[in-house]
């Protein structure tokens, strides 16, 4: 999952930034777990290519799971998060800089 977003970050837009925490991998590192979980934080500019990455990053997760013959759910999509206009507008401001 992890190599596919890296490879992913090579083809979003530069305002876009995403992180992401493996909340439960396991009890050792030569076995494989049961279950594991990780949660992924996605941001961009606009709404739309924020939508899209999220898109991607699901088949990202998709990927994984059939590459594993594990099977995926998702849990929560970030929609009731809100942009920040303040740093909105000095992001604008000085990308308009550059």
């Amino acid at each position: 999952m992890f190599h596919a977003v890296d490879m992913l970050r090579q083809h979003v837009t530069p305002d876009v930034r995403i992180h992401g925490i493996i909340r439960y991998a396991g009890e050792a590192p030569n076995i494989v777990p049961e279950e594991n979980a990780l949660e992924m934080y996605i941001r961009a500019l606009e709404r739309g290519n924020l939508n899209e990455v999220v898109r991607k990053i699901d088949d990202c997760a998709r990927g994984a799971a059939i590459a594993t013959q594990t099977t995926w759910e998702k849990e929560g999509d970030g929609r009731g998060l809100r942009q920040h206009e303040a740093e909105s507008i000095w992001y604008r401001k000085s990308k308009a800089g550059l």
